[in-house]
């Protein structure tokens, strides 16, 4: 037996002192660093369904009521409409109460309306979204969930849109995530509870709730797993169900979208709404220049032909969740166009099935073999992350500008260069030409270990 062997495990005695609090600390430091990123380059413009979120919380944090009628005026475009006496919004519960308490804490300190608290609310969620993203992934590797996390928190729409503004996606993301979380862990019942408080946010994610119960109760062979899911959605969908009977004095979580819709005149704003155009919408929201997700993410290409082989390795949390997130983008583009609206950068509409099925293709990224392959993805994957990073920083111009009309006619991140200054301009095509030319230099000269080993040697022999 050698020294080396005598070594005794670690305990609570002899454990190197100070790893645990490290890592706390730099968990903490990391969020810390991400949140203050997110509400940096934050976006205070009003205007859109986010500002109708952030006018009701400010509402109820400083009036206890939901009434806009002393600060809006009745039949704005989509988002306000009368009812007896009062303005009301069409937004949903949960995008609006999660940042009440924001608001209140703001009310301390002025009087006026602003959208900062909204914008520090969102911030915080999307930064509590990361956090369980990255301790859902931890089963794949450590370095793989802190890379995984870092891509999902700045590389994507997490940033660009969640984290910009008071959009309903923040909180619906921090609860999905949750959701995964605890779903990779097998608390079902907190699995549960994690979906219900997202369908108080959008209420179509209870298209995701259920394929998510059924799926489990297929893999399980039992209804207890969909049951104990389905229970522990109760609390989030009786919040939304209060808060419509208290607000609209109707409990169908409708909010008055059928009676608002239809004063907008969406243009040419992409796409439709129905299962007529829901065939127009899954084209566009998978390949036009301006919303495609095969173009804004185009590491999506190369990893869906490792989506099988992931798909076999996953667990039946994995599938349930991206079985899920599918459900719900079948109904979201039915329910909305593919486009989403403006004023924002990248796919706004799939960010929460994305969201829900992000562990299932950060296990097909590990699938990929090394090599070329396993280069090219990292050079799609790294020009996604960067255009999704200027998208986050900078501002896509409003629909005035004439180039918005229609996703097919425009590419998001040309669009933002182009239209935001020579320097977002002279980063956005320095990068991808320092991105064009290391891919090309790599692929062209990659060549198979065994040919640098002897390249005269015949390595492969054809079996007769």
């Amino acid at each position: 037996m050698t020294p080396s062997d005598t070594r005794r495990p670690p305990t609570r005695r002899n454990r190197r002192p100070g790893r645990p609090r490290a890592r706390v600390l730099g968990v903490v430091g990391s969020a810390a660093l991400l949140l203050a990123a997110y509400i940096v380059f934050a976006n205070p413009a009003r205007g859109g369904d986010h500002y109708a979120s952030a006018l009701t919380a400010w509402s109820i944090a400083t009036t206890g009521s939901a009434d806009l009628s002393p600060f809006v005026q009745p039949r704005e475009p989509l988002w306000f409409f009368e009812v007896g006496d009062q303005v009301l919004t069409n937004r949903f519960a949960g995008a609006v109460l999660y940042a009440v308490p924001f608001y209140a804490v703001a009310d301390l300190f002025t009087d006026r309306f602003t959208m900062w608290p909204g914008i520090v609310a969102a911030s915080a969620c999307a930064t509590a979204a990361v956090l369980l993203m990255w301790a859902a992934l931890l089963p794949l590797g450590r370095r793989v969930a802190l890379g995984a996390a870092a891509v999902f928190g700045l590389g994507t729409a997490t940033f660009a849109v969640s984290a910009d503004t008071q959009w309903s996606h923040a909180p619906a993301q921090a609860a999905l995530a949750g959701a995964v979380l605890a779903l990779t862990r097998g608390r079902l019942g907190w699995a549960g509870v994690a979906l219900g408080l997202a369908v108080a946010v959008r209420p179509h994610l209870a298209v995701a709730a259920v394929a998510i119960g059924a799926w489990m109760a297929v893999a399980a062979r039992s209804w207890t797993p969909a049951l104990r899911i389905w229970a522990g959605c109760v609390p989030g969908v009786l919040v939304l169900l209060t808060y419509n009977g208290a607000v609209h004095d109707r409990f169908w979580p409708t909010n008055g979208l059928e009676r608002s819709a239809d004063d907008v005149s969406w243009g040419g704003s992409g796409g439709g709404e129905g299962l007529a155009a829901l065939p127009e919408n899954l084209l566009g929201t998978l390949a036009s220049p301006g919303r495609g997700v095969l173009v804004l993410y185009p590491v999506l290409v190369l990893l869906a032909f490792w989506l099988p082989a992931a798909w076999r390795r996953a667990t039946p949390a994995e599938r349930a969740a991206a079985v899920g997130g599918l459900g719900y983008l079948v109904a979201q583009l039915t329910l909305n166009r593919y486009s989403g609206g403006w004023w924002f950068f990248g796919s706004r509409l799939t960010i929460e099935p994305l969201t829900l099925a992000f562990p299932l293709l950060v296990r097909a990224w590990t699938a990929v073999p090394p090599g070329r392959w396993r280069l090219a993805s990292w050079l799609l994957l790294g020009w996604g992350t960067v255009t999704h990073v200027l998208g986050g920083i900078s501002r896509q111009p409003s629909p005035d500008t004439g180039v918005l009309d229609d996703p097919w006619t425009f590419y998001d991140p040309w669009v933002v260069a182009t239209m935001q200054g020579p320097w977002v301009s002279a980063l956005v095509l320095g990068l991808s030409a320092a991105a064009f030319a290391v891919g090309s230099w790599a692929l062209v000269s990659w060549r198979h270990p065994d040919d640098r080993r002897n390249p005269d040697e015949v390595h492969d022999v054809q079996r007769t």
